[in-house]
Parts: C-alpha cells; structure tokens; sequence
C-alpha cells in the first residue's frame, strides 16, 4: 500500500510498520515453538517476584515468553491490520476486489506450497541418508514441527492447492506449508469484506462493531457448549473460521474510519521516547491476559485488541523515528505473505537441524536474532518467483494490488 492510496503517507507508514512488526511477531512466535514448545509458566506472581528482588534477569525472561512464546492474540491483531489495511484502500466492485486479491495471494501460495513440499522430501532425503533410515519413513513421518512430528502424506499437496482441501480438518489445515492456513484466514475476510464495508457505511461505525461483536460472540457461544465444526473440535473451530474472530476486523475497519478523520497520529520523537515504555508495558499485559481469554472466553480477543492496538500503533508510530528500522519494517509489511511463505521453508529447516543434532533450548534466544534476518534476507529472492509464475501461466498482475496481504 503507498501514499498515494490514502491521504496522509505517515499513516500509511505506520500501518506498514505494524503490519511488518506482527509478521516478525508471528515468525518469532513460530521459532520458538520449534525450538522449545510451549512457553512455560508464566503467572502474575512470578512477575511480582522478580519486581520485589529486582531480578533483572527474571524480568527479562518473563517479558520475552510473554512476547514471543505465548499463544495469545497476535492473528487477531493479523486481522484488524488486514481489515485497517483494506479499509484504508479505495473501494471497488466485489468482482474487482476479489478478482485483485485473488491475483495478489494466490500466485505466491501455490508456489509457497509446491516449493515446501520439495523442500520437505529433500529434507526427509537428507535425513534418511545421514540416519541411515528408511526414506519414505522420513518423508511421511521424519519431520519435526513445534516439537512434534508432522505427518505428511503426498494427497496434502493437492490439498494445500486446491486451497478448500484444508478445511477437511485440523490436520489438513496445517499440511506442507503449515501456516499458510493464515492466508486462508485472509481469505475468509476477502470473501465477506464488500459485505462488512456495506454495511459499515449503512449502519454507521459503533453499530457496525457492535453487530459484528454480538454475531461472534453468539457464535462462540455456541462453540463453547458443544456445537463445533465436525473434524476440528471447539479450539480448532475457534482458531480457524472467521465469524469466530470477527471482532478483529471489524475494529480495524473502525479503525480506519477514524484514521481518515486525522491530519497525523504520528508522536514527536521525545514524546515516542516517552511513551515507548507504557505501550509495551500495556502490550505485555494484553497478552498475558489474553492467552486464556483470546482463546477461550465468549468475548475472544475484543479486550485485548481493544487495549492493545492502540499500544502496538503508539510502537509502530514511534519506530517512523528510526529511519532505518522503519524502512526495513516497512518492507517486511508490505511483503507479509513473502515472508510468511520463507518463514515455513525456514520451519522446515529447523526441524531438520533438530532431528539430526539435537534439541536448540539452550540456544533459542540467541539464534532468534538470526532467524529473523535469515526470513528477511531471503524474502527478496522468494518474491520474484511466484510473479514470474504467474506471468507464465498468463496471470501476470498489471499492478501490485494495494490492499490486504501481499
């Protein structure tokens, strides 16, 4: 998305920061679930402990697994940004958009599937020659993902393809490429978008999310007392499916009609330096506090979100400061399913290493840093080829589309 889509460029500067800053959120949180699993105890007392002793290092500890490792509310902020992102842009038919979006992902999940599952049999090959087991055991059953093996069977390719293969259940939605289950996610906002804007511009903001906020809820509702989707069970349902996380769209479309009402939102430097603190001290908070309920409760992620966006803006705001950091952030969000596509191969990797060496608990945190510039580096030689992909097929876009994740 450029300036020239929405009045005001630093606005637009900062959605591309906070978008970029949820992806290197997600792709953290995926590395150490590879390397370690889960997060760990982490308790209000545990963080009054260490307050009282001023165990510095303590602290730290506990504030990096509440970031990185906790399964809390990062994808509904992954969905506000998408509905902000999307708002922002210039309307258009529903034809045109989905004709747009369809242009803009598809390409780059095709390719991101295909190649994954090449990478996932070369990898099992290399297992296979250097443990001396069997290969077609390595390929089916050989991989490790999030501390667990990850089952592979050749038909998951032509369900990760065929895109609606991956709602047959909870396994399917993770096969060959694991977390461009994200971008079907994506997809479900893509189809009832021009829906949500109707009626945004019919009902009028609050009630719009007040109607979006009472249907989710309803329906977790009914999720919670034993009415989930056959083959995924109440968490999966609720992980998966949108109407269940509508309230974060639905609030970054709000969002955007608020931004569109304000000449800058961008704090002064001093004052960025000032509020630096409060807002991830807020952000830490929400994810503590929405581990459970984000997953759990009837009201989803509305608290967090609505407490934490607010906070990750007031960061993303402040990183236009860093013109470098803003710069290479900024890239990042504007390439988000690049990244999320590199990000798998890199997964993929890492269970590799770890079959083959062993466990990377000791060495989680200092080679996260290197994680993270290994996806970004290796974004910019990823993102040419589904281009070049679809320009052979004839379905070579005539412009980059402006809106949504690309």
């Amino acid at each position: 998305m450029g300036s020239a889509d929405v009045p005001g460029s630093t606005r637009c500067r900062t959605v591309d920061v906070l978008r970029g800053l949820t992806i290197i959120w997600i792709t953290a949180f995926h590395f150490y679930a590879d390397t370690r699993g889960g997060p760990g105890p982490i308790t209000a007392s545990m963080f009054r402990r260490a307050l009282a002793e001023m165990d510095v290092w303590s602290l730290t500890d506990l504030a990096a697994r509440t970031f990185v490792a906790l399964p809390s509310y990062r994808l509904d902020v992954f969905l506000a940004v998408t509905g902000l992102v999307l708002t922002l842009s210039r309307p258009v038919p529903a034809m045109t958009f989905w004709r747009v979006r369809a242009r803009a992902i598809l390409p780059n999940y095709w390719c991101g599937s295909i190649a994954a599952a090449v990478l996932l049999v070369g990898l099992a090959l290399l297992r296979s020659s250097l443990k001396g087991t069997a290969g077609a055991v390595e390929i089916s059953d050989g991989t490790l993902l999030a501390r667990g093996l990850y089952h592979f069977e050749w038909g998951d390719l032509v369900r990760s393809l065929s895109v609606v293969g991956r709602l047959h259940d909870t396994r399917a939605m993770q096969v060959v490429a694991p977390s461009l289950w994200y971008v079907l996610l994506a997809m479900q906002l893509y189809l009832v978008f021009p829906l949500l804007r109707w009626l945004m511009e019919r009902l009028g903001r609050w009630t719009f999310l007040g109607l979006c906020l009472a249907i989710m809820c309803i329906a977790r509702h009914w999720v919670l007392n034993g009415w989930a989707l056959r083959g995924f069970g109440i968490s999966g349902t609720l992980i998966y499916f949108l109407p269940f996380r509508l309230v974060g769209p639905a609030l970054g479309m709000v969002g955007a009609t608020w931004l569109r009402q304000r000449r800058t939102l961008q704090p002064t430097r001093m004052a960025s330096v000032v509020l630096a603190g409060p807002a991830i001290a807020v952000v830490l908070g929400t994810l503590w506090y929405g581990a459970d309920s984000a997953r759990h409760g009837i009201l989803g992620a509305t608290i967090p979100l609505v407490i934490g966006l607010p906070a990750l803006w007031t960061i993303s705001s402040g990183l236009l400061h860093v013109p470098r950091g803003a710069t290479l952030v900024t890239g990042i969000g504007r390439h988000s399913l690049s990244v999320l596509v590199v990000q798998d191969f890199l997964r993929l990797i890492t269970g590799t290493a770890i079959a083959l060496w062993g466990r990377l608990d000791a060495l989680t945190w200092y080679l996260l840093p290197l994680y993270l510039v290994t996806a970004v580096a290796l974004t910019p030689l990823w993102g040419p080829i589904p281009e070049r992909a679809a320009a052979l097929v004839g379905w070579n876009r005539q412009r980059r589309a402006p809106v949504g994740v690309s």
